[in-house]
């Protein structure tokens, strides 16, 4: 009777930890039990390697009609999930009306096409943009049903990731059906003391030609297609705000001006504060651009 309980007990603990460790089929892709706990207002989270790299998934609402999809492009260096902690309101209010918001990690990518000989060690272990769009965006696709061209998919990047939002936009805007970019830089020749450019690319003086052409948004501007909104607070003192002033002054020469919103506050700066007061007017531009 003994040895009979026992042998019980031992098959009720593997039972408890296959169904902990069991993934839960929740419409179009796997939501793993033993991910990372999730972040505050979000239905369900999964992290998943794609690559070398990871993203994270915040699933849209279960209430919710699936609405589209955000990929949530991070500023230099920043986690790939620190929009949804430090300005939750996005990604509660994003999920709670149906999208899905998708989270590369790009750690101290700078959203480049290509590594050259002046590249820096630093950056050599991070991807470049390639990475998303012939690896990432094809993988979710074939997997997962996610970034389907008949989709309403979406770019929305800060700082840096502003800039590699727009680079994206430049090269697949058949894909997406809008793109949000807070406090980008979109023409780095603008600033060529700019040490995180000079250390990727090679110096302004003996690189001039590559600064001003390669993974430079305005150098493209004849190549926009997508509505845009553009964001940039006036007290930043990382990225000047100058870099999206004439941005959107350029783009307003070749594209239509009702497709393009641009907010400069006064007293916002580069921070979390800025970002997440974006939230509604993003949702709003993106929810007024859709394919159906």
């Amino acid at each position: 009777m003994k040895y009979n309980a026992f042998i019980f007990f031992q098959l009720l603990l593997i039972l408890v930890s296959c169904v902990q460790e069991q993934a839960i089929k929740t419409d179009e892709f796997i939501v793993k039990t033993d991910t990372m706990p999730l972040p505050k207002g979000l239905d369900s989270f999964i992290t998943l390697k794609i690559g070398d790299y990871e993203i994270d998934i915040a699933r849209f609402d279960k209430v919710s009609k699936f609405k589209g999809n955000i990929i949530i492009l991070q500023g230099y260096n920043f986690p790939k999930h620190d929009w949804c902690e430090k300005a939750p309101e996005l990604c509660r209010k994003a999920t709670a009306e149906g999208y899905c918001l998708i989270m590369p990690e790009m750690g101290r990518s700078i959203y480049a096409d290509s590594f050259y000989e002046q590249t820096a060690a630093i950056f050599r272990n991070y991807p470049l943009r390639t990475w998303l769009t012939d690896t990432v965006f094809t993988y979710l696709q074939k997997h997962h049903n996610l970034l389907l061209p008949g989709q309403n998919n979406y770019l929305l990047g800060l700082s840096t990731g502003a800039h590699g939002a727009v680079l994206i936009a430049l090269d697949q805007p058949e894909l997406f059906s809008a793109v949000a970019a807070l406090s980008g830089d979109y023409d780095q020749s603008k600033i060529p003391e700019d040490k995180l450019t000079e250390l990727f690319y090679g110096s302004y003086s003996t690189q001039k030609e590559r600064w001003e052409t390669i993974d430079n948004p305005t150098s493209r501007i004849k190549e926009w297609k997508t509505p845009i909104y553009l964001g940039h607070g006036i007290k930043d003192e990382v990225v000047p705000a100058d870099q999206t002033k004439l941005f959107n002054e350029e783009l307003s020469k070749i594209f239509d001006p009702d497709k393009i919103k641009i907010n400069l506050p006064e007293k916002m700066g580069h921070d979390y504060k800025y970002w997440g007061s974006e939230t509604d007017a993003i949702l709003d531009f993106f929810g007024r651009n859709r394919k159906s």
